[in-house]
């Protein structure tokens, strides 16, 4: 049996396998909320240096406070609305003919978390190092690599549902997720 470091750098070359994979070798819901919470906790330490260079530090906010702020909305907060957006996400894939699960769903969402991971700690570092070394503004870095990790966060996810409620082509999912982005969009160009 892989490790999940193997398990998850396997996402990279095949992220619908990798889901297939984990959908088979599947365990139990504690593995799933194990997954929720490593994926969680990642996301804070990646959001680190945004934290600690952000505008909350430079307003006078203390150090402690953004950081305690970050722990709690990532590891209290976001869990519970991952798994609202697994619930919503398999309503809306029973509609269009999914076959999956809920559990299925959060797999999903949770196993596209935790694959997107390296890439996120990858970008993170990078950004920190363009703050540090090259003195561009956090704020625009901090949204410049946000902006990446969503898009490495919805490609696997899109793959890993697509995987979990049988559809056959995982770009429709992606551009599916992404058509109320895009409705946003125009709809704030036309305001």
């Amino acid at each position: 049996m892989e490790g999940l470091t193997e398990r998850t750098l396997a996402a990279y070359v095949n992220a619908r396998a990798s889901m297939r994979r984990e959908l088979d070798g599947w365990r139990s819901e504690a593995q799933l909320l194990f997954y929720l919470i490593l994926a969680c906790f990642l996301w804070f330490v990646a959001g680190l240096p945004f934290a600690i260079y952000g505008k909350e530090v430079a307003a006078g906010t203390p150090l402690a406070g953004a950081l305690a702020a970050r722990l709690f909305g990532t590891v209290i907060l976001l869990p519970f609305v991952m798994y609202a957006l697994a619930a919503i996400s398999r309503n809306i894939s029973r509609i269009f003919g999914g076959t999956g699960t809920y559990m299925n769903a959060r797999l999903a969402l949770f196993w596209a978390f935790i694959a997107a991971m390296p890439a996120i700690l990858a970008l993170s570092v990078i950004g920190a190092l363009s703050i540090i070394l090259f003195g561009f503004s956090p704020g625009i870095v901090g949204v410049s690599v946000g902006l990446v990790q969503f898009c490495v966060i919805l490609g696997f996810w899109s793959a890993c549902l697509a995987e979990a409620e049988d559809f056959n082509n995982e770009a429709r999912v992606l551009v599916f997720m992404l058509s109320p982005l895009m409705l946003g969009f125009l709809l704030h160009l036309t305001i």
